[in-house]
């Protein structure tokens, strides 16, 4: 039984270096090269644009609007420029840690211990103080019910 399941065992192996080898879309060094000379990468920090040389999450919204969290600020990224994001009170959505788009393309801002914040429509409102936690994570479920993770457990 032993030398079946080491037989099948090396079986499986040859066949995966087989497909692995033999892969057609593989590319070479060369190819790869030209293939990435399409792109450009530009590396944003306080320097050219970006409010912090840190980013907790970046997240590129249904509207094409590049979203970035850091503990300076939330900042949104149309192309061109940054620009830092205020609330509805016209004050700075700070120590922004996580983002999520919900299902109806509404904005969630998780932050450390500064509570939990919505973009809805363009206007950026807290919607729950979570005190004394982080926000870790999003998640939605199938009828749209959106749970919070944070430091202290989900909600």
């Amino acid at each position: 039984m032993e030398s079946r399941l080491r037989l099948l065992r090396n079986l499986c192996i040859i066949l995966g270096l087989f497909l692995w080898l033999g892969q057609p879309g593989r590319v070479s060094g060369e190819n790869k090269r030209a293939f990435l000379a399409d792109y450009v990468q530009v590396c944003y920090n306080l320097n050219n644009g970006l409010f912090s040389d840190e980013a907790n999450c970046v997240l590129q919204s249904s509207d094409g609007f590049i979203w970035v969290a850091s503990y300076a600020g939330l900042q949104r990224y149309d192309g061109q420029n940054f620009q830092l994001m205020l609330d509805n009170n016209g004050r700075a959505v700070s120590r922004t840690r996580k983002l999520f788009e919900d299902s109806v393309h509404r904005l969630w801002i998780g932050t450390n211990n500064n509570g939990i914040y919505v973009n809805e429509n363009g206007i950026i409102s807290k919607y729950r103080q979570v005190d004394s936690a982080s926000v870790r994570a999003f998640a939605e479920d199938q009828e749209g019910r959106i749970y919070v993770g944070t430091s202290e457990g989900v909600g």
